[in-house]
């Protein structure tokens, strides 16, 4: 476990070395020399479960939910309100929450009113289609530049055997075509976590609510916080859930106040207008426009893609032109088929 642990934290050294982190010093206006880094080793919050796949038995370990909670909203939907906050959870580790994945999503001041779940087609469509858990046999650890060469991705319907899949997830009940909201019933599962936003059986928003509240208070500006969540799943454990926060940090309300004078900007040659948008600002000095066709896109070859981009920043910045990156997909996204992978998973 030593040397494994050594290999670990050498990785993570070795992390400042890549092209992304050079460029981010660079476009941040950093002097290298100056950078100080350092490794913090954190216990994982979660317990190991058994689990059987191809036929084999095999231990992994995950938090019952972990998520992402910003104490303002830049899109709320409905009668949300900006300042209500918004949350992200999924079930297992929360590398899917990071990555874009298809996670749950709930106002703190709300969470009884969930769009994704507001019908049962939403609910299949929306909600998360797989979870994520480390492997915690020694012999499967590898060191990589990808960070989840030692997680285990899981289908939903592979999650079954988990004890603690009861606690955040609903049925689909073929006969009547509605949802309900419990294991009971057989049929898909689907993780809406209804039996804590619903049913309170565990106080998932009034907790992050209140965090969010001291957080915002505190440090006197709005705060994203990293969470997960451990709950026994056997009634008859004697052990107690548990809620870690990992990470609070200040984020940037500036693009909420920002106002722009349309009278003063020349519309009449635009390349795209619409008078409904997320999000409101001004970017100036863009000249040329690298646009990848969804056409053209083909998650077989996004590392050909990946490096091709990477061809055209460098010219580009060389320079020192502007440019608009338009494509189809998520920009540095671990997983093929949702956008073009990330320099770290091309390399």
């Amino acid at each position: 476990q030593l040397r494994l642990l050594g290999k670990a934290i050498k990785s993570v050294y070795a992390a400042v070395y890549f092209a992304s982190a050079r460029g981010y010093i660079a476009s941040t206006a950093n002097v290298l020399s100056e950078e100080k880094m350092a490794i913090v080793v954190q216990e994982v919050c979660g317990e190991e479960q058994t689990m059987i796949s191809n036929g084999k038995k095999q231990t992994v370990f995950f938090p019952t939910l972990s998520g992402v909670a910003r104490s303002i909203n830049f899109y709320p939907v409905g009668h949300e309100k900006a300042e209500d906050g918004i949350v992200k959870v999924a079930y297992g580790l929360g590398k899917v929450v990071v990555d874009g994945e298809p996670v749950l999503r709930f106002s703190p001041k709300y969470p009884k009113h969930t769009l994704q779940t507001s019908t049962p087609e939403l609910v299949m469509q929306e909600t998360q289609k797989s979870m994520l858990a480390l492997s915690v046999e020694p012999e499967a650890f590898k060191t990589s530049v990808d960070d989840a060469v030692n997680l285990t991705r899981l289908n939903i319907p592979d999650c079954e055997q988990f004890e603690s899949l009861k606690l955040v997830a609903s049925t689909y009940d073929y006969e009547n075509l509605r949802i309900v909201d419990s294991c009971y019933p057989t049929g898909p599962r689907f993780i809406t976590f209804a039996p804590m936003l619903k049913f309170s059986t565990f106080p998932l928003a009034e907790i992050v609510r209140t965090l969010l509240d001291i957080a915002r208070e505190e440090m006197k500006c709005p705060v994203e916080i990293e969470f997960a969540a451990n709950i026994p799943a056997d009634s008859s454990s004697l052990r107690k859930a548990v809620f870690n926060v990992l990470q609070i940090r200040p984020i940037s309300a500036d693009s909420l106040n920002v106002k722009l004078n349309w009278d003063e900007i020349d519309q009449t040659q635009p390349l795209l207008l619409s008078d409904s948008a997320l999000g409101i600002g001004k970017v100036q000095d863009v000249r040329d426009v690298i646009y990848l066709k969804k056409s053209s896109f083909d998650p077989m070859h996004t590392r050909e893609m990946a490096q091709t981009i990477r061809e055209w920043n460098n010219r580009m910045r060389k320079q020192n032109k502007g440019y608009l990156l338009i494509g189809f997909g998520r920009w540095g996204s671990a997983i093929p088929s949702l956008g073009v992978r990330s320099e770290e998973h091309t390399s």
